[in-house]
Protein backbone atom coordinates (compact mmCIF):
# COMPACT_ATOMS: atom_id res chain seq x y z
CA UNK A 1 0.00 0.00 0.00
CA UNK A 2 1.33 3.32 -0.68
CA UNK A 3 2.10 5.93 1.51
CA UNK A 4 1.62 9.60 0.16
CA UNK A 5 2.25 13.00 1.78
CA UNK A 6 0.36 16.02 0.08
CA UNK A 7 1.74 19.60 1.02
CA UNK A 8 -0.38 22.53 -0.13
CA UNK A 9 -0.83 26.12 0.63
CA UNK A 10 -3.30 28.66 1.11
CA UNK A 11 -3.81 32.47 2.57
CA UNK A 12 -4.70 36.00 1.06
CA UNK A 13 -2.64 36.16 -1.78
CA UNK A 14 -2.72 32.39 -2.78
CA UNK A 15 -6.31 31.46 -1.58
CA UNK A 16 -8.09 28.63 -1.26
CA UNK A 17 -8.21 27.07 -4.51
CA UNK A 18 -4.65 24.59 -3.98
CA UNK A 19 -6.05 23.46 -0.41
CA UNK A 20 -9.28 22.72 -1.90
CA UNK A 21 -8.06 20.72 -4.54
CA UNK A 22 -5.37 18.53 -2.07
CA UNK A 23 -8.27 17.59 0.21
CA UNK A 24 -10.34 16.17 -2.68
CA UNK A 25 -7.19 14.48 -3.85
CA UNK A 26 -6.78 13.25 -0.16
CA UNK A 27 -10.28 11.98 0.22
CA UNK A 28 -9.98 10.41 -2.95
CA UNK A 29 -7.04 8.57 -2.20
CA UNK A 30 -7.98 7.28 1.47
CA UNK A 31 -11.24 6.20 -0.25
CA UNK A 32 -8.86 3.68 -2.65
CA UNK A 33 -6.81 2.40 0.48
CA UNK A 34 -4.02 4.83 0.45
CA UNK A 35 -2.26 6.48 3.40
CA UNK A 36 -2.20 9.95 3.32
CA UNK A 37 -0.69 12.61 5.46
CA UNK A 38 -1.52 16.47 4.73
CA UNK A 39 0.93 19.25 5.55
CA UNK A 40 -0.28 22.75 5.15
CA UNK A 41 1.48 26.34 5.79
CA UNK A 42 1.80 27.28 9.53
CA UNK A 43 0.24 30.81 8.90
CA UNK A 44 -2.99 29.66 7.44
CA UNK A 45 -5.88 31.62 7.88
CA UNK A 46 -8.49 29.65 11.19
CA UNK A 47 -10.99 30.34 8.09
CA UNK A 48 -9.17 28.00 5.73
CA UNK A 49 -8.12 25.67 8.54
CA UNK A 50 -11.74 24.87 9.08
CA UNK A 51 -12.12 23.56 5.55
CA UNK A 52 -10.15 20.67 6.30
CA UNK A 53 -11.99 17.78 7.01
CA UNK A 54 -9.19 15.17 8.23
CA UNK A 55 -5.60 15.51 10.71
CA UNK A 56 -3.03 18.07 9.36
CA UNK A 57 0.56 19.09 9.74
CA UNK A 58 1.99 22.33 9.63
CA UNK A 59 5.26 23.79 8.08
CA UNK A 60 6.63 26.72 8.22
CA UNK A 61 7.27 28.76 4.82
CA UNK A 62 11.32 28.95 5.87
CA UNK A 63 13.32 26.88 3.30
CA UNK A 64 15.48 25.80 5.81
CA UNK A 65 12.85 24.60 8.46
CA UNK A 66 10.08 23.63 6.72
CA UNK A 67 12.22 21.28 3.93
CA UNK A 68 13.98 19.80 7.25
CA UNK A 69 10.35 18.77 8.57
CA UNK A 70 9.23 17.59 4.99
CA UNK A 71 11.78 15.73 4.64
CA UNK A 72 11.85 13.85 8.23
CA UNK A 73 8.26 13.10 7.10
CA UNK A 74 9.13 11.20 4.28
CA UNK A 75 11.99 9.79 5.62
CA UNK A 76 10.56 8.60 8.77
CA UNK A 77 7.21 7.12 7.86
CA UNK A 78 8.66 5.68 4.59
CA UNK A 79 6.54 7.97 2.07
CA UNK A 80 6.39 6.38 -1.48
CA UNK A 81 5.01 9.30 -3.13
CA UNK A 82 5.05 13.75 -1.79
CA UNK A 83 2.43 16.04 -3.99
CA UNK A 84 3.23 19.68 -3.77
CA UNK A 85 0.71 21.96 -4.67
CA UNK A 86 1.49 25.50 -4.58
CA UNK A 87 0.44 28.39 -6.37
CA UNK A 88 4.12 28.68 -7.75
CA UNK A 89 6.59 26.14 -6.34
CA UNK A 90 10.37 27.06 -6.10
CA UNK A 91 13.31 24.67 -7.68
CA UNK A 92 15.23 25.01 -4.56
CA UNK A 93 12.69 23.32 -2.22
CA UNK A 94 12.69 20.69 -4.77
CA UNK A 95 16.51 20.23 -5.10
CA UNK A 96 16.73 20.25 -1.66
CA UNK A 97 13.64 17.82 -1.21
CA UNK A 98 15.78 15.66 -3.65
CA UNK A 99 18.66 15.38 -2.52
CA UNK A 100 17.36 14.02 1.01
CA UNK A 101 14.83 11.83 -0.55
CA UNK A 102 14.35 9.19 -2.95
CA UNK A 103 10.50 8.95 -3.58
CA UNK A 104 8.50 10.25 -6.48
CA UNK A 105 7.90 13.98 -6.37
CA UNK A 106 4.68 15.18 -8.08
CA UNK A 107 3.88 18.50 -8.93
CA UNK A 108 0.85 19.67 -9.45
CA UNK A 109 1.83 23.68 -11.53
CA UNK A 110 0.11 26.05 -12.99
CA UNK A 111 2.68 28.76 -14.99
CA UNK A 112 5.33 26.24 -16.25
CA UNK A 113 8.41 28.05 -17.98
CA UNK A 114 11.04 27.31 -15.60
CA UNK A 115 12.63 23.62 -14.68
CA UNK A 116 11.29 22.17 -12.03
CA UNK A 117 13.32 18.85 -10.24
CA UNK A 118 10.57 16.42 -9.44
CA UNK A 119 9.50 13.05 -11.53
CA UNK A 120 5.99 13.94 -12.60
CA UNK A 121 4.08 17.58 -13.27
CA UNK A 122 0.14 17.87 -13.68
CA UNK A 123 -0.30 21.24 -15.11
CA UNK A 124 -4.00 21.20 -15.34
CA UNK A 125 -3.99 25.03 -17.48
CA UNK A 126 -6.48 25.25 -20.50
CA UNK A 127 -3.73 27.33 -22.21
CA UNK A 128 -1.25 25.67 -23.65
CA UNK A 129 1.29 28.31 -23.43
CA UNK A 130 1.69 27.20 -19.89
CA UNK A 131 2.76 23.92 -20.47
CA UNK A 132 6.29 24.76 -21.49
CA UNK A 133 8.75 24.08 -19.04
CA UNK A 134 13.03 24.43 -19.09
CA UNK A 135 15.21 21.41 -19.51
CA UNK A 136 12.17 19.20 -18.93
CA UNK A 137 13.05 15.63 -17.14
CA UNK A 138 10.15 15.00 -15.66
CA UNK A 139 6.74 13.12 -17.10
CA UNK A 140 4.28 16.05 -17.78
CA UNK A 141 0.44 15.40 -18.03
CA UNK A 142 -1.07 18.74 -18.96
CA UNK A 143 -4.42 20.23 -19.61
CA UNK A 144 -7.50 20.95 -17.87
CA UNK A 145 -9.31 17.63 -17.89
CA UNK A 146 -6.61 17.55 -15.27
CA UNK A 147 -7.61 20.01 -13.27
CA UNK A 148 -9.00 19.33 -9.53
CA UNK A 149 -13.10 19.69 -8.39
CA UNK A 150 -14.81 18.62 -5.96
CA UNK A 151 -16.73 15.70 -7.10
CA UNK A 152 -19.97 16.83 -5.72
CA UNK A 153 -19.77 18.99 -9.32
CA UNK A 154 -21.03 15.88 -11.02
CA UNK A 155 -24.36 16.44 -9.57
CA UNK A 156 -24.85 19.37 -10.98
CA UNK A 157 -23.06 18.65 -14.54
CA UNK A 158 -25.74 16.20 -14.95
CA UNK A 159 -28.79 18.50 -13.83
CA UNK A 160 -31.04 19.75 -16.39
CA UNK A 161 -30.00 23.67 -16.04
CA UNK A 162 -32.93 26.16 -16.55
CA UNK A 163 -32.12 29.56 -18.79
CA UNK A 164 -34.93 31.91 -17.94
CA UNK A 165 -35.78 34.09 -21.03
CA UNK A 166 -34.70 37.43 -18.51
CA UNK A 167 -31.33 38.01 -15.86
CA UNK A 168 -33.18 37.69 -12.53
CA UNK A 169 -30.70 36.21 -10.41
CA UNK A 170 -26.75 37.62 -10.78
CA UNK A 171 -24.33 35.14 -8.17
CA UNK A 172 -20.81 37.36 -7.84
CA UNK A 173 -17.86 35.01 -6.67
CA UNK A 174 -14.67 36.32 -6.64
CA UNK A 175 -13.02 34.02 -5.12
CA UNK A 176 -11.49 32.71 -1.35
CA UNK A 177 -10.01 36.22 -1.09
CA UNK A 178 -10.56 38.70 -3.24
CA UNK A 179 -7.11 40.54 -2.64
CA UNK A 180 -8.57 43.37 -5.32
CA UNK A 181 -11.68 44.22 -4.06
CA UNK A 182 -13.34 43.01 -6.94
CA UNK A 183 -16.51 42.03 -5.25
CA UNK A 184 -16.93 45.50 -3.66
CA UNK A 185 -17.08 47.49 -7.37
CA UNK A 186 -19.64 44.57 -8.31
CA UNK A 187 -21.96 45.34 -5.81
CA UNK A 188 -22.18 49.12 -6.45
CA UNK A 189 -22.70 48.67 -9.84
CA UNK A 190 -24.56 45.84 -10.59
CA UNK A 191 -27.94 47.29 -8.78
CA UNK A 192 -27.72 50.60 -10.75
CA UNK A 193 -27.21 48.31 -13.77
CA UNK A 194 -29.79 45.96 -13.63
CA UNK A 195 -32.04 47.03 -10.68
CA UNK A 196 -34.75 44.86 -10.58
CA UNK A 197 -32.33 41.63 -10.02
CA UNK A 198 -31.49 39.70 -7.17
CA UNK A 199 -27.95 39.42 -5.78
CA UNK A 200 -25.64 36.28 -4.18
CA UNK A 201 -22.35 37.79 -3.13
CA UNK A 202 -20.57 34.64 -2.25
CA UNK A 203 -17.21 35.30 0.00
CA UNK A 204 -14.55 33.20 0.59
CA UNK A 205 -12.87 32.73 4.09
CA UNK A 206 -10.13 35.07 3.58
CA UNK A 207 -12.35 37.41 2.36
CA UNK A 208 -10.28 41.19 2.87
CA UNK A 209 -12.79 44.28 2.45
CA UNK A 210 -16.28 43.21 4.52
CA UNK A 211 -16.00 47.10 5.99
CA UNK A 212 -15.94 48.63 2.61
CA UNK A 213 -18.92 46.19 1.15
CA UNK A 214 -21.07 46.36 4.09
CA UNK A 215 -21.85 50.06 4.18
CA UNK A 216 -22.80 49.36 -0.03
CA UNK A 217 -25.34 46.52 0.30
CA UNK A 218 -27.23 47.79 3.85
CA UNK A 219 -30.37 48.51 3.45
CA UNK A 220 -30.88 46.29 0.03
CA UNK A 221 -33.02 43.79 -0.09
CA UNK A 222 -32.42 42.10 -3.38
CA UNK A 223 -28.53 41.50 -2.16
CA UNK A 224 -27.93 38.66 -0.40
CA UNK A 225 -24.45 37.91 1.11
CA UNK A 226 -23.32 34.03 1.90
CA UNK A 227 -20.06 33.73 3.63
CA UNK A 228 -17.17 30.59 3.64
CA UNK A 229 -20.50 28.25 2.74
CA UNK A 230 -20.12 24.60 1.25
CA UNK A 231 -23.14 24.87 -0.72
CA UNK A 232 -22.21 27.36 -3.45
CA UNK A 233 -23.04 24.75 -6.92
CA UNK A 234 -26.47 25.42 -5.72
CA UNK A 235 -25.97 28.96 -5.94
CA UNK A 236 -23.96 28.76 -8.93
CA UNK A 237 -27.05 26.09 -10.53
CA UNK A 238 -29.88 28.84 -9.37
CA UNK A 239 -28.35 31.98 -10.83
CA UNK A 240 -28.93 33.12 -14.36
CA UNK A 241 -25.61 34.98 -14.62
CA UNK A 242 -22.38 34.44 -12.25
CA UNK A 243 -19.33 37.38 -12.22
CA UNK A 244 -15.96 35.83 -11.02
CA UNK A 245 -12.16 35.84 -11.95
CA UNK A 246 -10.29 33.33 -13.52
CA UNK A 247 -9.14 30.25 -11.48
CA UNK A 248 -10.96 27.07 -10.47
CA UNK A 249 -14.32 28.71 -9.87
CA UNK A 250 -14.65 29.19 -14.22
CA UNK A 251 -13.55 25.86 -14.48
CA UNK A 252 -16.52 24.85 -12.23
CA UNK A 253 -19.48 27.40 -13.69
CA UNK A 254 -18.25 25.63 -17.19
CA UNK A 255 -18.81 22.12 -15.74
CA UNK A 256 -22.21 23.48 -14.02
CA UNK A 257 -23.42 25.67 -17.24
CA UNK A 258 -23.47 28.86 -15.37
CA UNK A 259 -23.45 31.68 -17.64
CA UNK A 260 -20.75 33.36 -17.04
CA UNK A 261 -18.74 37.03 -16.98
CA UNK A 262 -14.88 37.26 -16.51
CA UNK A 263 -13.00 39.61 -14.43
CA UNK A 264 -9.25 38.15 -14.43
CA UNK A 265 -7.07 39.00 -11.42
CA UNK A 266 -4.32 38.16 -12.78
CA UNK A 267 -1.55 38.28 -15.74
CA UNK A 268 -2.08 34.49 -16.63
CA UNK A 269 -6.35 34.74 -15.74
CA UNK A 270 -6.44 36.54 -18.69
CA UNK A 271 -5.25 34.31 -21.09
CA UNK A 272 -7.31 31.65 -18.84
CA UNK A 273 -10.43 34.17 -20.25
CA UNK A 274 -9.49 34.32 -23.64
CA UNK A 275 -9.17 30.06 -23.73
CA UNK A 276 -12.93 29.88 -21.86
CA UNK A 277 -14.29 32.16 -24.62
CA UNK A 278 -12.86 30.25 -27.21
CA UNK A 279 -14.60 27.21 -26.15
CA UNK A 280 -17.71 29.42 -26.32
CA UNK A 281 -18.35 29.53 -22.98
CA UNK A 282 -18.22 33.25 -20.45
CA UNK A 283 -17.52 37.19 -22.01
CA UNK A 284 -14.22 38.34 -20.72
CA UNK A 285 -13.51 41.61 -19.43
CA UNK A 286 -10.51 43.81 -18.74
CA UNK A 287 -8.57 42.49 -15.73
CA UNK A 288 -9.72 43.76 -12.40
CA UNK A 289 -7.22 46.72 -11.92
CA UNK A 290 -8.76 48.46 -15.32
CA UNK A 291 -12.03 47.28 -14.92
CA UNK A 292 -14.82 49.89 -15.13
CA UNK A 293 -18.63 50.58 -14.86
CA UNK A 294 -18.90 50.74 -18.52
CA UNK A 295 -16.96 47.16 -19.16
CA UNK A 296 -19.66 45.62 -17.19
CA UNK A 297 -22.51 47.18 -18.45
CA UNK A 298 -21.25 46.32 -21.91
CA UNK A 299 -20.59 42.83 -20.80
CA UNK A 300 -24.30 42.35 -19.00
CA UNK A 301 -25.65 43.56 -22.36
CA UNK A 302 -23.67 40.94 -24.15
CA UNK A 303 -25.07 38.32 -22.12
CA UNK A 304 -28.44 39.73 -21.46
CA UNK A 305 -30.08 37.59 -24.66
CA UNK A 306 -31.16 34.20 -23.84
CA UNK A 307 -29.56 32.70 -26.77
CA UNK A 308 -25.94 33.82 -25.98
CA UNK A 309 -26.68 32.30 -22.25
CA UNK A 310 -27.75 29.00 -23.66
CA UNK A 311 -24.50 28.47 -25.89
CA UNK A 312 -22.43 29.40 -22.95
CA UNK A 313 -24.09 26.29 -21.15
CA UNK A 314 -23.87 23.97 -23.69
CA UNK A 315 -20.44 24.83 -24.87
CA UNK A 316 -19.49 24.55 -21.04
CA UNK A 317 -20.78 21.56 -20.27
CA UNK A 318 -19.65 20.18 -23.50
CA UNK A 319 -15.99 21.07 -22.84
CA UNK A 320 -15.95 21.03 -18.95
CA UNK A 321 -16.45 17.83 -17.49
CA UNK A 322 -15.15 18.21 -13.61
CA UNK A 323 -13.46 14.98 -13.80
CA UNK A 324 -9.80 15.60 -12.85
CA UNK A 325 -9.83 14.03 -9.75
CA UNK A 326 -10.38 10.83 -11.43
CA UNK A 327 -7.63 11.62 -13.94
CA UNK A 328 -5.08 12.22 -11.35
CA UNK A 329 -5.76 9.27 -9.48
CA UNK A 330 -4.57 7.25 -13.01
CA UNK A 331 -1.36 8.93 -12.85
CA UNK A 332 -0.93 7.87 -9.54
CA UNK A 333 -1.71 4.15 -10.01
CA UNK A 334 0.74 4.36 -12.99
Amino acid sequence: MKNIVIVTEANEKVASGHLMECIEIAAVLREHKYNVSFFVNDDIDRAFLERIPFSYRTYSRNLQYGCKAICQTLITDSIDLVIFNFRRIEDDLLRYIRQKYSGTVLCIDELGHRHLSCNIIVNPMIDAYYHVYDDLDAKLYAGAKYLILSRKIQDYHKREKKIRENIQRICISMGGVDPFGTTVKLAKWIPEILPQVSIDIILGGGFLHWDVLKPIIKGKSNVSVYKNIDYVYELFFDADLVFCAGGNTLHELACIGAPTIIIPSMPHEVRNAKMFENYGFGAALPITGDITKKDVENGIIQVIPRETRLGFMKNGRLNFKGEGVFEFLKIIEI
